[in-house]
């Protein structure tokens, strides 16, 4: 589509080639809509480019430089292991040019034009898209998120997630500012390395979000790998010093100065609606977010928005949720609210640790009798097998019914677990319903039925275990 020619019109028009504006495009084809998307850059937004896809991969090089260390145990003898930072580098380029052709591949399946350019509001259904002016019916806004600064002094001698992710040379050592997931994925991605890391985060203990006993749990393992955690912490100034850098942080004792090769601001992310226009079109923003209801309409009718524009699960799953859900309000009426109540997210340290549902202290804090099992990952024969017995699973249910409210695991396949309680939860299984499957043997799912048989709300167990 050349730029120039003048008024084109559509049915939807996406703003954002991300998960969220992926998905919504995709939705709006499928239903036989005229779509367009809007994008300046690559297709995958975040997730693809600068977030999941490419951290996951320097999760995996780490963990198999280390896996390797521990061959002998397995009876595997080898050369000492060698990890060149460069090749990490150049691998997961490699696997993100080649997610990105999917991405615009998936599009071009559809006949969705891609226009090039950032959009920006002259009216309520009028855009510009680089030179092109655009008309649609509905709008749905998918702009993602960018990088949250911290306003202090120095604050430029740091760097991004974005930039650690294109770092060709591994630091000696690394100052971690933030204590969430993005802080703590860095933190092992670098220590598996042999990087010496210090996480410095503001709270009274890290992934704020997670259930306590997940947090403490990683505090520990951290620890133990030779991370130093540093809680109550708030960063003052950077400043350079001696060839490196010095973080001067403020403690409940006093001042600490670290010193450092590399700062990485991990303090989040925020909306990314800088130059839409919002205001030509009128749509309501509120601290930042673009505000929408339960049908992520905003208050201009045929305006939605959805993903990390919108604050809340700043997640690539959530994300295209959002999109499918957003574009099927839009062309079909407002049918189907939005529901996050079982959402699992993982954060890729090593061991990974991952959450869904309610934590147990959500889960005491809205009533009821609640009823927790706790399974050490050291009793689950496949994890004692694969020597991956660092971890728990944990359970919380509702005494009365036995419905599993939320799920919290430390260790190996974690992220894979947890899609066992998510569906047992949409599902509404009960621990019991739970406990009767048969898993495979030996596995690491048994240690989920495991779980379940042993939590009180199954009524299968008559004593402490």
């Amino acid at each position: 589509m050349s730029e120039g020619r003048g008024l084109e019109k559509y049915d939807i028009v996406v703003v954002g080639g991300g998960e969220c504006g992926l998905a919504a495009a995709k939705q709006g084809a499928d239903l036989g809509a005229r779509v367009a998307l809007a994008e300046p850059g690559a297709m995958g937004g975040t997730c693809l480019n600068r977030g999941c896809i490419p951290k996951k991969a320097l999760v995996r090089s780490a963990y198999i430089y280390y896996l390797m260390g521990e061959a002998v145990d397995f009876g595997v003898r080898s050369l000492v292991p060698a990890l060149d930072w460069q090749m990490v580098i150049e691998r997961k380029d490699r696997l993100v040019r080649q997610l990105e052709r999917e991405k615009r591949r998936s599009l071009e399946a559809r006949s969705i034009p891609v226009l090039r350019g950032r959009a920006s509001f002259l009216s309520p259904h009028d855009l510009t898209v680089g030179e092109v002016l655009v008309q649609a019916d509905n709008i749905v806004l998918a702009v993602g998120s960018r990088v949250a600064s911290i306003p202090v002094p120095g604050a430029e001698l740091a760097m991004t997630s974005d930039h650690a992710l294109a770092m060709r040379e591994l630091p000696e050592s690394v100052l971690i500012v933030g204590g969430g997931v993005i802080a703590m994925e860095f933190a092992h991605i670098w220590n598996r390395a042999g990087v010496s890391v210090t996480v410095l985060e503001i709270g009274d203990r890290i992934l704020a979000a997670m259930d306590d006993q997940v947090a403490e749990e990683l505090t520990r393992l951290s620890s133990e790998r030779g991370i130093e955690i540093i809680t109550h912490g708030r960063l003052e100034q950077i400043t350079r010093e001696d060839g490196g850098l010095s973080a001067r942080a403020q403690l409940p004792g006093g001042f600490r100065e670290i010193g450092c090769s590399v700062v990485l601001l991990a303090a989040g992310r925020v909306p990314n609606i800088a130059g839409l226009g919002l205001e030509a079109a009128g749509v309501q923003v509120d601290r930042g977010r673009v505000v929408v209801d339960e049908y992520l309409q905003t208050n201009v009718s045929h305006i939605y928005c959805g993903g990390d524009a919108i604050g809340g699960h700043c997640l690539a799953p959530v994300a295209a949720y959002d999109g499918r859900l957003a574009t099927r309000n839009a062309l079909r009426g407002n049918v189907e609210v939005t529901d996050y109540s079982i959402v699992p997210y993982t954060v890729f340290s090593t061991p990974p640790v991952s959450s869904v549902g309610l934590t147990e202290f959500q889960a005491r804090a809205a009533g009821g009798q609640v009823e927790v099992s706790v399974l050490p990952m050291a009793t689950v024969e496949c994890a004692v097998v694969e020597g991956e017995t660092e971890g728990f699973i944990k359970i919380v249910a509702d005494a009365d019914s036995g419905r599993i409210r939320g799920g919290h695991i430390v260790g190996a396949r974690s992220e894979e677990l947890i899609h066992i309680i998510a569906v047992a939860m949409k599902g509404k299984l009960t621990c019991g319903e739970l406990a009767e499957i048969i898993p495979v043997h030996p596995s690491f799912s048994e240690g989920v039925v495991e779980t379940a048989r042993r939590s009180p709300a199954a009524g299968l167990v008559a004593f402490e275990q």
